[in-house]
């Protein structure tokens, strides 16, 4: 009975500190890609502020989507 209960809260503790690591890393590439999308941002109102032609801006936003998507299948 003690080694069941032993072993259970083992395991208990192990799914715990995995998980805490598993979130810290969730959490990172987050911040990452706030960071990215607030740069994207400041460049799209840069290029509106200057008065970009819209094949210009245009491009812009299919280049982040298909960053958008890249980092998406790597990090799944």
């Amino acid at each position: 009975m003690k080694k069941l209960l032993l072993l259970a809260l083992v395991t208990i503790v192990m799914a715990g500190c995995v998980s805490n690591s598993a979130f810290r890393s969730e959490q990172e590439r987050v911040d990452r890609m706030e960071g990215a999308l607030a740069q994207n941002r400041a460049e799209l109102d840069k290029l509106r502020g200057d008065g970009g032609s819209s094949a210009e801006m245009e491009a812009l936003i299919q280049l982040v989507r298909e960053i958008s998507q890249e980092q998406m299948m790597q990090n799944a």
